[in-house]
């Protein structure tokens, strides 16, 4: 399983919204668009929720502390 969150502009009966993945494979949807070009300029603007902030694996572990030496 990956870190990552994914932002996906999707059709949604008579609007369009952000589909958020995370990354625990949870869903999630955002938004109340009046089009599609609105909802990829949210994404963009959220583009940092795509990033994986965390880079050191040692501070991805689920239980336990973290102590620098």
């Amino acid at each position: 399983m990956g870190f990552k969150t994914e932002l996906t502009a999707v059709k949604r009966k008579d609007h369009w919204s952000v589909k958020i993945a995370w990354p625990n494979g949870s869903i999630s949807y955002f938004g109340n668009f009046s089009s599609e070009r609105t909802a990829i300029g949210w994404i963009n603007d959220h583009r940092w929720m795509t990033t994986n902030i965390v880079t050191d694996p040692r501070l991805l572990r689920c239980s336990g502390r973290y102590k620098a030496r």
